[in-house]
């Protein structure tokens, strides 16, 4: 074989390589799609095999791994599921881990952080998509609520371990109110349509600050 000919079989073999590399994420989009379409209509078991199917093809796919997680959360039964939970968890967590800048896995995970009474975390996260994009309504709504579920919860008088008689933090309780309807505020500024879903929120927040 001439100098030539090692040169270009070099070259084919590069290029192939190069194929071979990038068409996993060619062959992933219609299957993505078809995920997707299933997701919206509702049919999950479909959804969730386009999904793995995608996952098989490019395993880092992020959007893939944050759909697999909201067909997790549908499957949740109740608030002490956490099997279920932790396994929607997982899979944004993971679709974070791809691209910490992906906004939806963000929210997700922090409205799956306040069902499962990790606060810290779900504030965390919700801070995060808020930082990603300031004018998303979806991410202030959920602060916003995270914010009114942490206030509601240190309002609920609670037994003193030691048995003398009940606590509660209403001052406390009276912040994340405020902070509740500063976010609700916002998300409507931004989305008007909001307000109809909001408002009533705004309102019982507006009560237990007084």
């Amino acid at each position: 074989m001439g100098i030539l000919d090692s040169v270009f079989s070099k070259k084919k073999e590069e290029k192939g390589n190069e194929a071979a590399k990038t068409k996993p994420v060619e062959d992933a989009d219609p299957l993505l799609k078809s995920g997707v379409r299933f997701y919206n209509d509702g049919n999950y078991e479909k959804a969730e095999f386009e999904f793995r199917h995608v996952l098989n093809l490019h395993p880092k796919h992020v959007e893939a791994h944050y759909y697999l997680g909201k067909i997790h959360e549908s499957k949740i039964h109740g608030e002490d599921d956490f099997e279920t939970m932790e396994e929607a968890m997982n899979e944004h967590q993971e679709a974070i881990k791809i691209d910490p800048a992906y906004l939806n896995a963000h929210i997700s995970l922090g409205r799956l952080y306040v069902r499962s009474g990790f606060y810290e975390g779900a504030i965390r996260e919700l801070e995060e998509a808020v930082r990603i994009n300031p004018s998303s309504p979806e991410a202030h709504t959920a602060m916003g609520e995270a914010l009114y579920t942490i206030g509601a919860g240190r309002e609920v008088k609670v037994e003193h371990p030691s048995g003398m008689g009940a606590t509660s933090d209403f001052r406390g309780a009276k912040e994340y109110f405020k902070k509740a309807i500063d976010e609700f505020n916002q998300a409507i500024k931004i989305e008007p349509s909001l307000a109809q879903k909001l408002q009533p929120l705004i309102e019982k927040a507006s009560q237990r600050v007084k």
